[in-house]
């Protein structure tokens, strides 16, 4: 596929790969894939994102696009269980052993649901207190 901003995990140049390619060695928990960026999690918990970050959907601190980064979850004591992408292309959510979802990203419309509609590079906490319920229906429990 498409490597443009390494969302493929590849440091081949930005070159479109045509043959699969194992790219992790270690156990994966889960897999998502957003518009250009991509986000694998380890089972010892860590997040790889690689891809495109121009609105800081990579949680990583930065607006670098990557082909290898960490995405930087420094607000969180659970064990992060699960990834999402979306709802919008340029959007990252993880859930939290705890409950607690956590995203980073693309925010003109609020749909980090951190109560303002700033960017995010890092992952922040989800405030339900400040998301109505009709912007919650998509969440995954």
């Amino acid at each position: 596929g498409a490597n443009t901003h390494g969302q493929l995990c590849l440091d081949n140049g930005g070159n479109p790969q045509r043959i699969a390619t194992k790219i992790i060695d270690d156990d994966i928990l889960s897999f998502a894939a957003g518009w250009q960026s991509s986000y694998i999690l380890h089972d010892n918990g860590s997040i790889l994102s690689c891809g495109l970050n121009s609105d800081g959907q990579l949680g990583d601190g930065t607006f670098n696009d990557s082909f290898s980064t960490f995405v930087q979850l420094n607000d969180t004591s659970s064990d992060i269980i699960d990834v999402y992408a979306g709802p919008s292309a340029k959007s990252a959510f993880f859930k939290a052993q705890d409950g607690k979802l956590y995203s980073t990203g693309l925010n003109d419309r609020g749909q980090l649901g951190v109560g303002n509609k700033d960017n995010s590079n890092v992952p922040m906490e989800v405030d339900f207190n400040s998301v109505s319920s009709a912007q919650t229906e998509w969440v995954v429990t």
